[in-house]
């Protein structure tokens, strides 16, 4: 059994008890359980929470790989699972895309619009025992996590409308400065509304990739595309043509 308690937005999550009395049931049945979550420190401290709860008392183990899989090695974690158990988040969908039986947890999200598309999902919705609020009324614009994700001295870029538009070659020029210097560098981008003033301010550069307004998924793709480029003409690759 995999489980996977945690996501990007907390209020998507189960409280710590009824998780690990979830877990303490599964290890009295004599399964295993593998636990993931993602590196970051709040997810950290609910598994430690979660874990602290727990009373093996049979053949029964408990892994826990929290913070240490990369996206391909959390994939394959989930498709050697019998079972995965988790909230609304990017490895319930993976267990979705995998095809793997899944219980999706799921409280104040559009349930239509973001449940598993999968016939070997169970879907169990907190609406269904008792009132929730409403996903538009819950703020997701709070830049806190942001600014705690970015590492200390960090090279903040911001994607903004208003910021300059680098060519290909000026994009490696900057790739090449900050390779220099040792920088650890940032890129962020906004959601649907875009982000604080406040945000702003703390970037080095403001940056555009086009003067369109576009999706942010569709940004980390370009952006991902024209760091290779930018890689691929520090290295003098035939991918970029001029």
């Amino acid at each position: 059994m995999l489980l996977h308690p945690g996501s990007r937005w907390f209020f998507k999550c189960w409280g710590n008890d009824k998780t690990a009395a979830l877990a303490q049931k599964l290890l009295d049945a004599g399964e295993n359980i593998v636990f993931t979550a993602a590196p970051d420190a709040r997810e950290q401290t609910m598994l430690d929470d979660i874990a602290g709860r727990l009373k093996p008392t049979g053949p029964a183990k408990v892994w826990r790989l929290s913070g240490c899989l990369n996206l391909r090695e959390l994939a394959a974690a989930i498709d050697g699972a019998k079972l995965f158990i988790g909230v609304d988040s990017v490895p319930m969908h993976m267990a979705a895309a995998l095809d793997k039986p899944q219980v999706a947890l799921f409280g104040p999200s559009h349930l239509a619009r973001w449940r598993p598309y999968s016939e070997r999902a169970t879907v169990i919705w907190a609406g269904d025992f008792g009132p929730l609020p409403h996903p538009d009324s819950i703020n997701t614009d709070d830049e806190t996590r942001l600014l705690e994700a970015i590492p200390p001295g960090a090279f903040l870029v911001v994607l903004d409308e208003r910021g300059k538009a680098p060519t290909s070659v000026e994009l490696a020029g900057h790739l090449q400065r900050w390779q220099q210097e040792g920088e650890h560098v940032c890129f962020i981008i906004g959601g649907a509304d875009g982000m604080t003033e406040h945000l702003k301010q703390q970037a080095r550069l403001m940056m555009r990739l086009s003067s369109l307004t576009l999706p942010h998924g569709m940004v980390r793709v370009l952006l991902t595309e024209q760091l290779y480029r930018a890689v691929s003409i520090l290295h003098n690759h035939p991918y970029h043509r001029e």
